[in-house]
């Protein structure tokens, strides 16, 4: 160890739990499915399958959280940046939930175990080590909770002076933190403590453990500021996500853009977006005719501005900028411009953005090879950016601009051609291949392979559905509208989109079903949605622990073929829970149900239209009936889906099945 206390790559360190010691090496990777503990590590749930990393930086032996390390990380109290390499110093000790671990020399570690002393048990400085060289941050109180001593992890958190003080007078629920630590009997401990410290500083947010020791208090602090600052920032975030889906929710239920009226549906959609994504300027340009080329002249048609008139009727040609609206035919159709950069500057010169303009976000308006134009969105301030949520969104409202175009081009149509079915005909059924665009394509290879087939009974259904990979968990789920035509469309890509939009907040925003039936339940209420309100399943496959996680909402349950049958139980499990639909029932709670699924099992997700079919006049088909087909499926390498929708259209009694027609097939294979 040099003078400043810092670990060189010549000392011996050692990784420490319970009492077991581990010899590190430079590069040992400490977790689950890490180097080094293996033994010991594996169970630990705590801890992600690589975490942290002991290595050598500079001539220095560090520490660095790994940034797949889900939970957080406690360096001597002290919260551990992703990322960051930490200089060791000869003991360290580290904390994820509830596991306690030490890093250190030998000497220190040797000290910890003689005393039998861990920040899990009663909390004192290890035999041989000054209080004041504690690495946690750790208080010595009296009994009136007067600091005697102090680590230097402890000042850092109250300031350089804080012995001598008392410990409450800086809590201003001094009550009931004297009460906590003062009512401790000699010998034990208190659970955790969170309080707030009115310190000169600034107010800190911290965690207390307390100990008593005869006539002394010893007291662990834990810094909850960057904690309390994350959850902060995600309330933020839900509070903005709950704004916008209850924004998809009324432009799903407008008349305007079920009716295609563009201007009045284009004028609400730029009106509503401007306080959505915090804009100044939110503008809609049209092609005069929609065609497959991104050039030629665009209008503008809308415009929102909040602090200066709208210019109406200004017209650009795309060709001056073709490096920028390029961008809008790439998988992602959106163009990205911001401040002092030349596609800017340019895009001002010739009056598509505005001089005060610091970023811009363009989103095509384009539906397979017709483009019809671009929605523009402007943001001025030093901190203007363009998030990937903000993207996503842009793009479901570019979503609903689309379906105001295309059903003012279906209701012009309808007026010229009265007498023609089949144009009628071929402009609903380019509405539904729109609908269909946004599903996702069958699986062929990987872990889970899947295929679907869906059919709607009219011209425009109310089903959809969606699967996505999200790190480890793959997230899957179906539903019903309750109903058919284009107010039922509209719907269920709203809330498609919605949920497809919770991707960007990451797992934890998928992981549960039960707590996205709750929100969705919320924000598409049936007395705000025109009564409308609609079934789903949904369920989280955790690849790590093959544990399958679903609810459901007034929808059928899913069917789940085993991949080994077993000798005497069913070789099948129907996977569902009851409860009624979403948006039927304010504040409903829903619930999880759980199944372990082996390899090489087929899960099934279907709406009941796969099954609610007339077998003859008086007679109905049954569910028992419908899983019984599904359960001959079993041996069948790929195209369940389709012989499925063979076989139940050859059983119905009618010309053409009654409902709308899907079902999903996920096949494990690993």
């Amino acid at each position: 160890m040099n003078s400043s206390g810092v670990m060189s790559p010549h000392d011996e360190y050692y990784l420490m739990v319970d009492r077991q010691r581990w010899a590190c090496r430079p590069g040992d990777v400490i977790g689950r499915a890490g180097s080094i503990a293996l033994d010991c590590l594996r169970p630990v749930t705590v801890l992600s399958r690589r975490h942290l990393m002991v290595e050598i930086r500079d001539g220095k032996w560090c520490l660095t959280a790994l940034p797949e390390a889900r939970n957080e990380t406690f360096l001597n109290g002290l919260t551990m940046q992703r990322g960051t390499a930490y200089p060791l110093a000869g003991l360290q000790y580290l904390q994820v939930d509830s596991f306690h671990f030490q890093l250190g020399q030998e000497a220190h570690l040797s000290a910890i175990t003689e005393n039998d002393s861990t920040l899990s048990n009663e909390i004192h400085a290890p035999h041989g080590i000054a209080f004041s060289q504690l690495p946690v941050p750790m208080l010595e109180t009296d009994l009136r909770l007067n600091i005697l001593n102090a680590s230097v992890p402890a000042l850092a958190l109250l300031g350089p002076h804080a012995i001598g003080h008392d410990l409450d007078e800086w809590a201003p629920d001094r009550i009931n933190l004297r009460n906590c630590l003062l009512s401790l009997q000699d010998g034990g401990n208190s659970g955790p403590l969170d309080v707030v410290l009115q310190l000169t500083a600034g107010p800190a947010n911290l965690e207390l453990q307390g100990s008593r020791t005869e006539d002394r208090i010893l007291i662990h602090l834990r810094d909850l500021s960057h904690q309390n600052k994350k959850r902060a920032e995600h309330e933020q975030l839900a509070h903005r996500f709950s704004g916008q889906s209850a924004l998809l929710a009324e432009l799903s239920l407008s008349r305007a853009f079920q009716e295609g009226d563009v201007a009045k549906s284009l004028t609400l959609l730029a009106h509503r977006a401007s306080s959505a994504l915090g804009c100044r300027r939110v503008s809609a340009w049209l092609k005069p005719e929609a065609s497959n080329q991104r050039s030629g002249k665009i209008i503008c048609q809308v415009c929102h501005d909040t602090l200066a008139p709208a210019a109406l009727g200004t017209g650009m040609d795309l060709v001056y900028c073709p490096m920028f609206f390029d961008a809008l035919a790439t998988d992602k159709p959106w163009a990205i411009a911001l401040r002092n950069t030349p596609v800017l500057l340019m895009l001002q010169q010739i009056a598509f953005a505005h001089v005060e303009t610091d970023a811009l976000l363009c989103v095509a308006l384009q539906h397979a090879d017709a483009f019809h134009g671009v929605l523009c969105f402007e943001k001025s301030g030093p901190d203007s950016n363009w998030s990937g949520l903000d993207c996503q969104f842009a793009l479901c409202l570019a979503s609903f601009g689309v379906l105001a175009l295309q059903a003012r081009d279906r209701r012009e149509a309808m007026l010229q051609l009265q007498s023609s079915k089949s144009r009628m005909t071929a402009e609903l059924e380019q509405a539904n291949q729109y609908i269909q665009r946004v599903l996702p394509g069958p699986i062929t290879s990987g872990a889970i392979t899947a295929e679907w087939h869906m059919q709607p009974s009219e011209a425009l259904g109310g089903d959809s559905f969606g699967y996505h990979w999200v790190n480890d968990l793959f997230v899957m789920y179906v539903l019903d509208v309750v109903g058919h035509g284009t107010g039922m469309a509209l719907l269920s890509i709203s809330v498609l989109n919605n949920v497809r939009a919770r991707l960007l907040l990451g797992e934890a925003a998928m992981a549960d079903p039960a707590g996205v039936l709750m929100d969705l339940n919320a924000a598409f209420p049936m007395e705000n949605q025109n009564n409308m309100l609609f079934s789903m399943w949904y369920g989280v496959f955790d690849r790590r622990t093959r544990q399958l996680t679903f609810s459901s909402a007034g929808h059928p349950p899913a069917i789940l073929l085993w991949g080994t049958p077993p000798e005497e139980d069913p070789d099948f499990a129907t996977l569902g829970m009851e409860a009624p639909a979403v948006g039927a029932m304010e504040g409903m709670v829903y619930t999880n149900g759980h199944a372990i699924v082996d390899q090489g099992a087929k899960l099934f997700i279907f709406t009941d239209g796969a099954f609610e079919i007339p077998l003859g006049p008086e007679r109905e088909w049954t569910f028992d009936e419908f899983t019984a087909v599904v359960r001959s499926t079993r041996y069948m390498d790929g195209g369940e889906s389709h012989y499925l929708r063979k076989r139940i259209s050859a059983l119905c009694s009618s010309a053409s099945l009654p409902d709308d027609f899907t079902i999903v097939r996920f096949t494990f294979e690993e």
